[in-house]
């Protein structure tokens, strides 16, 4: 199936209705993100919508974050998004399960900075410190902490 979406994908994204997108999400990951990638840039489809209302997961956090290699996501889905994973990594159960989710965010926002995308974030920049300093325990929080203090000083602009 993800072959047929790399193969065919303006048929495949034509094909997947909103309704369907937290299934498919979940379910196959890979045809989600090979159809969403070029429906999430057409206003008014509703499969951004679609995926903003799903629950976060590890699938859904999977296909945003590879999504976000592909395309500039609007920072009306991106930022509720990222308060959402902060969210889902204060909210688990046991500290192990915590632990996982909080490098896979971390390794999501990373990436901002790993593509050049950091200013996508600069308006949650105190929200991602914070998160940054309730996991120091985790180390790719720390280190995330260090790029966004560097990132956001107030001398990184004239840089």
């Amino acid at each position: 199936a993800a072959a047929l979406a790399e193969v065919y994908p303006h048929e495949v994204a034509g094909a997947l209705r909103p309704a369907e997108v937290a299934g498919v999400v979940e379910n196959n990951p890979d045809v989600a993100v090979a159809a969403l990638r070029w429906v999430v840039t057409v206003p008014g489809t509703g499969h951004l919508d679609a995926l903003a209302t799903m629950p976060v997961g590890l699938h859904t956090m999977d296909v945003v974050h590879r999504l976000t290699a592909l395309v500039d996501l609007p920072l009306d889905f991106l930022h509720p998004f990222v308060t959402s994973c902060i969210a889902y990594c204060d909210n688990m159960g046991s500290k192990r399960t915590q632990n996982r989710a909080v490098r896979l965010v971390c390794v999501f926002l990373q990436s901002f900075f790993d593509r050049g995308k950091v200013a996508q974030l600069s308006d949650l920049q105190h929200e991602l410190r914070a998160f940054c300093i309730k996991h120091s325990r985790v180390m790719n929080a720390a280190s995330l902490f260090a790029n966004i203090t560097a990132a956001f000083a107030p001398d990184a602009a004239s840089v």
